[in-house]
């Protein structure tokens, strides 16, 4: 963790800000000698040790609507595959 002053903290609160949204760093700031904060990324997404806990918690599909679900990508795919005509070619 890297060590800033309140001062240095106050003059460039921005760059810090990107550098923890961004690159994932994190600060921790001292005045007078002593680390009295911190700035870290703050948390996203979720850890893998929870997905099973996720992926519990989702509702279960009736075997119908799986079905359907099925077709309905099926009629997706077909539709992307058919030449796009230009709106530009006119």
């Amino acid at each position: 963790m890297n060590e800033i002053t309140i001062t240095e903290l106050s003059r460039n609160l921005s760059d810090f800000i990107n550098r923890a949204t961004y690159r994932g760093e994190s600060f921790s700031i001292i005045r007078g000698g002593k680390a009295v904060a911190q700035i870290t990324p703050a948390p996203t997404g979720v850890k893998v040790k929870d997905l099973r806990a996720v992926f519990a918690s989702l509702p279960s599909l009736h075997p119908e609507d799986i079905e359907n679900f099925d077709k309905d990508l099926a009629a997706i795919r077909k539709s992307h595959n058919e030449p796009v005509e230009s709106a530009w070619d006119s």
